[in-house]
């Protein structure tokens, strides 16, 4: 028996913490999927509310689910544990209160298969729980801006980071499970926003990306998520360990100039926001930790801009908010 034969041709990995008023909403847009041959590997993080009895009826009536409990230790650790068990050849990760468009995975992986593609990335859009939230804010669309073509890992990321279409969120990614295999790369626990990290490490490391010029991917934003959450020293904390992290991997692994100069590009662009943003929402005591770090250890990465929010915090603002 082939192996194609032996083994479903996409998993699709679904955290799932707390989210029992949307996650069988988003779990039925999965078992909905044109493309029938997948294994959906749902990892319970210690959910404390009705999400697991929500996910076992439905795994009664659909024996592609897999569920894995797991105490609570965060999304980095619950994806990992979907790499580990998933035996497809694509793997998606995919939030529990979000949308899929039915026909997302057939054609994510027809496409990667015509152009064994390392993988491919596609198009989202958003909507609100309620009118709080400006979904405007939560832009996931690149639209027209790239061709029907395949792309090298770092000229489609020079491209994303020049027309401001990079966008981290793995949700909008269709990857070869073996390729993520070969280049052993995993989510940095115990972090938020490891997808900065997960997604720019892919993209350097892709010899074959393809894009599909269509909106498939729709994202809930809700109250008590991770991007509306109220900004927090863990916020900065996690941006500081993707810096320290796309560092060592920028003197360990390539002497490649131009991936060199897009590594301190996103370096100096994550340091810049975190800078600008601590000073606004976090403590004074918070925000001199943070610029200690910054200031300490990317030296080198920070520009004038960043050093003058980084020396005179109140003047910048006051300058900035004149502008």
């Amino acid at each position: 028996m082939s192996e194609r034969k032996k083994h479903p041709k996409v998993s699709v990995v679904i955290p799932v913490y707390n989210v029992e008023k949307y996650v069988e909403e988003a779990i039925l847009s999965i078992m909905n999927q044109t493309l029938k041959e997948l294994e959906i590997i749902v990892v319970n993080d210690g959910s404390t509310d009705g999400s697991i009895d929500i996910i076992e009826n439905l795994a009664k009536k659909d024996k592609r689910i897999q569920i894995i409990s797991n105490p609570n230790q965060g999304l980095s650790i619950a994806r990992n544990l979907g790499i580990y068990r998933a035996m497809g050849e694509y793997i998606y990760f995919f939030d529990s209160d979000d949308i899929l468009e039915e026909v997302t995975l057939k054609l994510c992986y027809d496409k990667c298969l015509q152009d064994k593609l390392d993988f491919i990335f596609f198009d989202a859009e958003s909507f609100a729980d309620n009118s709080l939230f400006n979904v405007k804010q939560f832009d996931y669309r690149r639209c027209g801006m790239y061709k029907d073509t395949v792309y090298s890992g770092i000229d489609i990321l020079k491209g994303l980071l020049s027309t401001k279409g990079y966008r981290s969120s793995v949700c909008l990614l269709f990857i070869n499970r073996q390729f993520l295999s070969d280049i052993k790369l995993y989510f940095f626990p115990k972090i938020i926003h490891e997808d900065e990290l997960f997604t720019f490490l892919l993209y350097l490391n892709a010899n074959r990306v393809g894009f599909i010029n269509r909106v498939f991917f729709h994202r809930r934003v809700r109250s008590n998520s991770i991007i509306t959450a109220q900004y927090s020293l863990r916020n900065a904390m996690g941006y500081i360990t993707v810096c320290r992290e796309l560092h060592s991997f920028n003197y360990r692994h390539t002497t490649v100039t131009g991936v060199k100069k897009m590594i301190r590009y996103k370096i100096k662009e994550i340091l810049s926001g975190v800078i600008y943003v601590a000073r606004i929402r976090l403590s004074s005591r918070d925000f001199n930790q943070i610029r200690a770090i910054v200031f300490y250890e990317f030296k080198r990465y920070i520009g004038w801009k960043t050093l003058f929010k980084m020396i005179f915090p109140k003047s910048f603002l006051s300058i900035y908010n004149k502008l």
